[in-house]
């Protein structure tokens, strides 16, 4: 994903990880259908979600330009939700 190289080196790191965690929920039908949820959620909370590139990281899709925003605040938190999914 070009964006992710446009980030610092720190957020390069924390986003390849998260992109890891991911894939791996794809392989467990339970986690997936829950990250399915979640993501369903969002949508309808945050109609500009594709401003958030981690609504981008999650779908696996490429923003247009630079999104605005990073993740979803608090509980709606992209990374805490794909980070609590992964824990073993």
């Amino acid at each position: 994903m070009e964006k992710i190289e446009q980030q610092p080196k720190r957020e390069r790191a924390n986003i390849e990880e998260i992109e890891k965690k991911r894939i791996a929920i794809y392989e467990d039908m339970d986690k997936y259908q829950k990250y399915v949820e979640f993501a369903n959620r969002l949508r309808k909370k945050y109609p500009d979600c594709g401003d958030y590139l981690m609504w981008h990281i999650m779908a696996g899709s490429t923003p247009v330009g630079e999104p605005p925003k990073f993740d979803f605040p608090g509980e709606d938190s992209l990374e805490k939700f794909i980070n609590s999914l992964t824990e073993d």
